[in-house]
Formats: C-alpha cells, sequence, structure tokens
C-alpha cells in the first residue's frame, strides 16, 4: 500500500487527529509520574515483517510513518508487523528511571530496540509466544525499565506482530506509581478470577455431593470461561510451553466453545426443556451436537478466521439463548428469568470487548476486562438461577409431599374403615353363620338319637355332616379373614386339610403332591379363597358322584404359571352328556375371575386340571370377555363347555367388598 493511502487510512481510523504532537518527544523531569505515549507515536505497516530497525528508521526519515492520536489505537486483525516510534527526553535535574509499558498482553511478538545517542541500539523481546527478555519487568504485560540523564533523549523502534486485534496503548510511569498501578492490576484480576474460581470450586463439590448434574455442567462451563479470558488476558502465557501457540490460540477457541456448548447443557437443564418446551428441545439437542462439532472445526481453520467466527458464534449463541429462557419464562419457567438476565449481561459486555475488533474502535478500558466483568456478572446470575430453580425443585417437593401425606391419611382412614368392616365381618361370621351351623349340627344330632326308622337317622346324620362341613367352611374362611393374607405354603396346608377331613371318612383315599417352587407373593386372601372353594367343590363332587376310592391332587408351580390337577379312579363323566352342571359352571366361573381356565379329561376317572398364570392378573369386569387364554393340558383333552357363570352367592361378594374396597 502506498505510504499516502496508508496515512489517509490511518488518519480514517482516528490516528491522524493531533499531527502536531505525535512524533515529538516526551518530556519527563522529576513531577512527571505517568504519562500515556500514544499520542506522541508513529506507525508504520510491514506487510513482509522482515524489515530491519535502520530500514524502518529510513522509513520515517522518509516521512512514512503514519501520526496517532488515539488514547487506545486499534489496528484491527493484520498479519503485518506494525512498527512503532516514539521518543523520549528527560529534563530533571538528576538521573531517573522510568518504565515504560506496553499495555496490552494479546501479542504473539514483540521486538523493542531502544536507541540512544551513541552506540549500538539495545535490544529486548516479549510476547505471549516468546521467552521475555531478562531486563524486563516480571507482569502480564510487556515493559521495560530505562534509565535517563539529565538532558538525555532516546528513541524506541517497537515491532509488532500478532495474529489477534491490536490494541496498542502505551505509557511511561516513576516506579512507585508503576507498582500502585501492577498492584491494582492484580488486585483487580485477584477478584474476578478469584471469585470465578470460587463458583467453580464449590459449585463442582456441591454437584458432585448432590449429585446434581446442573451444578457440575455449570461449573465446568464457567471452567471453560474462565480459562478462556486466563488466556485471553495474558495471565497464563506458557512462554516455555511446546505447542504453546496451538495452547494460546485454538486452544483458548476450544475453551470458550466448550464453554458455551456447556451453558447451552445448563440451560436445557435448568429448564427443563424436555418437558416444558418438547420442541424447542428438540432443536436444542441438534445445536448441541452442532456447537461440539464447530469447536472442533476452530482447530483446524487459521487464527484470524477462526476467531472472528468464534466471537460472532458466542455473540449469536448469547443471543438465541437468550431468546429460548425468554420464552420458557414466558411458559412459566421462573428461573429462566435469572439465566435470561445472564445472557443479557454477558452479551452486552462480550459485544463491548468486540468493538475495538469488528469495528477498529478504542475504548476505555483493557478488552479483557469488559468481557470478564460480563463473565462474573452473568456467573453470578446463573448461580442464582440454579438456586432459584431448587427452591422452585423444593417448593414443588414440598407440595407433593403434604399431598402424599394426605393421601397417605385418606388411606389410612379407609385402612382403618376396611379393618373394622373386616373385624364387624368376621364376627357376624362367628355369631351368624357359625351360631346357625352349630345349632344345626347340635339339632341334626339329636334328630339322629332320636329318630324311629333307619332312613330318617341316615337323612338326620346326613344333615349332621352337611352342618359340620358348613362349619369348618366358616371357620376356614374366619382364619383367612384374620390372616390378613395368604402364602402358597396356607394353601396348600389348607387343601391337604380340607381334603383330609372331607374324602377320608368317606372312605376315600386323599393325597396332595406339591411340584417345583411357589414365588414368594402368595396368592393373596381372595384368589387362595377362590382356589380353596373350586377344591372343595372338586372333593364334594367325588364323594356325591365319582363312587371313587382314591383322590389325588398335585399343584405344579412353574415360573409363569401355577396347574392344580385332581383325579380320582371313579366313574367319569358319561361320555354322551355334555358337562352342564352348576357345579362345573361355578368352578369355571370362579377361575377366570382369578384369570384362570379350566379344562376336564373323563378317562380313567375324572381329571380336572385349573391352570392359573403367575403373577395372578385378575379379569376385568368391564372387558365384557374372559382373560387371555392360558396354557392347558396337553393337546386333545377337551375344554370344559361353560354356557355363562352363576351368580356370586352374597356372602362371598361381601368378603370381597371388605377386602379389596
Amino acid at each position: 500500500m502506498p505510504a499516502r493511502s496508508l496515512l489517509l487510512l490511518l488518519a480514517l481510523l482516528g490516528w491522524g487527529g493531533c499531527a502536531g504532537v505525535a512524533g515529538e518527544a516526551v518530556r519527563l523531569d522529576e513531577k512527571t509520574t505517568e504519562l500515556s505515549l500514544t499520542p506522541y507515536v508513529s506507525f508504520f505497516r510491514d506487510p513482509s515483517g522482515r524489515m530491519t530497525w535502520e530500514e524502518v528508521r529510513r522509513q520515517w526519515a522518509q516521512g512514512q510513518f503514519a501520526l496517532g492520536a488515539d488514547p487506545r489505537p486499534s489496528l484491527g486483525f493484520t498479519a503485518d508487523a506494525i512498527w512503532i516510534r516514539f521518543r523520549i527526553a528527560h529534563h530533571g535535574p538528576a538521573t531517573a528511571v522510568w518504565i515504560v509499558e506496553l499495555e496490552t498482553p494479546r501479542l504473539d511478538s514483540v521486538d523493542g530496540f531502544l536507541l540512544r545517542s551513541a552506540g549500538q541500539p539495545r535490544h529486548f523481546v516479549a510476547g505471549n509466544l516468546r521467552v521475555p527478555s531478562p531486563e524486563l519487568m516480571e507482569s502480564v504485560r510487556p515493559a521495560l525499565p530505562i534509565s535517563l540523564q539529565p538532558g538525555e533523549e532516546v528513541e524506541f523502534l517497537l515491532r509488532v506482530q500478532s495474529e489477534t486485534a491490536l490494541l496498542l496503548p502505551l505509557s511511561i510511569r516513576s516506579p512507585s506509581r508503576y507498582a500502585a498501578a501492577q498492584a491494582d492490576l492484580a488486585d483487580t484480576a485477584a477478584g474476578y478470577f478469584g471469585y470465578l474460581k470460587a463458583l467453580i470450586v464449590l459449585s463442582l463439590i456441591f454437584g458432585v455431593i448432590t449429585r446434581e448434574r446442573n451444578m457440575v455442567t455449570y461449573a465446568l462451563a464457567m471452567a471453560g470461561g474462565t480459562t478462556f479470558y486466563l488466556l485471553m488476558s495474558g495471565h497464563w502465557t506458557w512462554s516455555f510451553w511446546p505447542a504453546r501457540e496451538f495452547f494460546l490460540k485454538q486452544g483458548m477457541m476450544l475453551a470458550g466453545s466448550t464453554g458455551i456448548l456447556l451453558m447451552i447443557v445448563f440451560m436445557r437443564g435448568l429448564v427443563d426443556l424436555r418437558r416444558n418446551l418438547p420442541r424447542v428441545d428438540w432443536w436444542t439437542v441438534r445445536l448441541i451436537w452442532i456447537n461440539a462439532a464447530f469447536a472442533l472445526v476452530l482447530l483446524f481453520l487459521p487464527y484470524r478466521v477462526g476467531y472472528q467466527l468464534f466471537l460472532t458464534h458466542a455473540l449469536v449463541m448469547g443471543l438465541g439463548l437468550m431468546l429460548c429462557t425468554l420464552l420458557a419464562w414466558h411458559r412459566g419457567v421462573r428461573a429462566a428469568r435469572f439465566y435470561a438476565l445472564a445472557w443479557v449481561g454477558f452479551w452486552v459486555s462480550y459485544g463491548l470487548s468486540a468493538v475495538p475488533f469488528l469495528f477498529v474502535r478504542p475504548l476505555a478500558a483493557p478488552v479483557w476486562e469488559y468481557s470478564l466483568r460480563g463473565v462474573v456478572v452473568s456467573g453470578t446470575l446463573f448461580l442464582i438461577a440454579i438456586a432459584d430453580r431448587v427452591r422452585e425443585l423444593r417448593r414443588a417437593a414440598r407440595i407433593a409431599q403434604d399431598e402424599l401425606l394426605a393421601s397417605e391419611r385418606r388411606n389410612g382412614d379407609q385402612l382403618r374403615l376396611q379393618l373394622r368392616q373386616k373385624q364387624s365381618l368376621i364376627r357376624d361370621l362367628h355369631d351368624g353363620i357359625g351360631g346357625l351351623t352349630a345349632n344345626l349340627a347340635i339339632l341334626a344330632e339329636l334328630g339322629r338319637r332320636h329318630a324311629l326308622g333307619d332312613r330318617d337317622r341316615e337323612q338326620f346324620s346326613r344333615l349332621s355332616d352337611l352342618a359340620s362341613d358348613g362349619g369348618m367352611e366358616v371357620r376356614s374362611l374366619m382364619r383367612s379373614l384374620e390372616a390378613g393374607e395368604m402364602s402358597w405354603e396356607d394353601l396348600i396346608d389348607e387343601i391337604r386339610r380340607h381334603g383330609g377331613t372331607a374324602l377320608q371318612p368317606h372312605g376315600i383315599e386323599f393325597s396332595l403332591t406339591v411340584k417345583g417352587e411357589a414365588d414368594e407373593s402368595g396368592p393373596g386372601v381372595y384368589a387362595g379363597l377362590s382356589l380353596l372353594r373350586l377344591l372343595k367343590e372338586a372333593f364334594s363332587n367325588a364323594v356325591k358322584h365319582a363312587a371313587c376310592s382314591r383322590v389325588a391332587v398335585e399343584a405344579e408351580f412353574t415360573p409363569d404359571r401355577l396347574l392344580l390337577t385332581v383325579r380320582d379312579n371313579g366313574r367319569g363323566l358319561p361320555p354322551q352328556r355334555p358337562a352342564t352342571g352348576r357345579g362345573l359352571r361355578n368352578m369355571a366361573a370362579r377361575i377366570e375371575e382369578i384369570g384362570g381356565a379350566i379344562s376336564h379329561r373323563s378317562a380313567d376317572g375324572l381329571e380336572l386340571v385349573f391352570t392359573l398364570p403367575l403373577p395372578i392378573r385378575f379379569a376385568d369386569p368391564s372387558a365384557g370377555s374372559a382373560p387371555a387364554a392360558v396354557p392347558g393340558p396337553p393337546p386333545g383333552t377337551p375344554e370344559l363347555s361353560v354356557p355363562e357363570p352363576a351368580p356370586r352367592p352374597k356372602l362371598f361378594t361381601r368378603i370381597r367388598r371388605a377386602l379389596f374396597k
């Protein structure tokens, strides 16, 4: 670019407004403590980056330097080497030490040349990617102490090369003022970064202890953002590390992109997008993957291109997340309001920090401090959003707990009512039906003793047996009700006891075999009583109609069903008569109520097979049909034809309602 065009461009950027001062020597005396050098500097752009200081001095002599005026000049993104020239003259009465400071940390390479009136120039180097010269001050920003004699004038030439945007504020300070400025800078950085580190550590500890993933995500996101600013502000330089250029450039963008990605994940969990905004959640999941891919792409792009994309990406993501949380707030998610305010603070602060890079305009404070302020404010509001979300969840949990306690009270009241009803039913059985059967048995026995004929004695004896059976039924039912629950062992014991009582007095041999292992849940009272009644009905039929000498019961347990088989060696069913008796119809209806099925085979006696799926599933009365068929006996076994179930006895209905209301 020709010199006149460069001078015109720099003047348009605001560096030509003080031509009467720029280029002149800075006058220092014993009263000077701090002075900005920027109005006194002039600039020269070296596209090749290979010019020596002698060649650059000749360019100055030919008037090729542009004059500067802005207090914080910005050169935007450039790959050129920028030469800065200024002069310092000491007019004090005694020798004095001054410190020249370049007030920016984000420079890759700085070469300084201090030219005195005689001799070779003093050369020093600085920058994030170079090992600084030993004569430089230990500071985040390059600073060189110089000693000036009374009346001495020196010339400085600085060559700055950096892939990032160049901000070139210069100052000169007395040692005491420099120490105070460094203390202020250290306090500011310690306050910002210390606060962020405390947020990260405490949030991480809290998230790990409570297993709250949102807190862990928040801590990791803040760690990514803090790493980004530690690199950008120059507090981490890694000048001696291998691959330091990657850590300082691509590593910085990767840390920032990871922080943004984790903030998206944090927002998704904070406002519960999956439940509150499912359509937005669908897009958010895909946005997370896009951000992950974008972070990887940044690793392979040239830094000047990638960093501008990263700045734009950060602003767009901040705006998008802010709008998303505003929508969630509109939908009633209270915690979203703090998240939205956090992104407003971040977006405004980060937008201000991007002004010098994107629009080549100066700011009143260092760039990293603007953006770091936004991170501190937004990080605090993010934490407040978590606290508000926790408060909201605790409130919802408290309401749910109150509702649960109220429901438990209602259930307890209902249970106590059922217990009272059950005790009342047991008393009714004992005092009512139990008393009637006992009186009936006594009267039948008296009638048998005083009967005149054998036929009458036989009838009274039969009546006495029926009364005894009724009493046994009542006592068995009362024991089941008092137990409150029935296991398979209880059911097997009841079957064994009743089989011996019902069959052996009639000369019928009884046996019970159990195969397999029953589950621990048991049939329950209702299903257990139903099965027990089925067996009692089968025993009664064997006594009345089978003319048999042996009845065998086999209970076979498998993991998914129970096969209960009753066999006798009697005459079986007549081959030409369908099984339409009321007893068989009642058995079919009862087994279907508890989700089972019945089948029979009449060969060498009668064999009844009750198939019951495990665990027991009760049939739905509103379905209008029986449960699905359950695997039964071997193929070829005829199924029992059941026209329609008989009505349930009133007593049994009362028992079921009392137990399963």
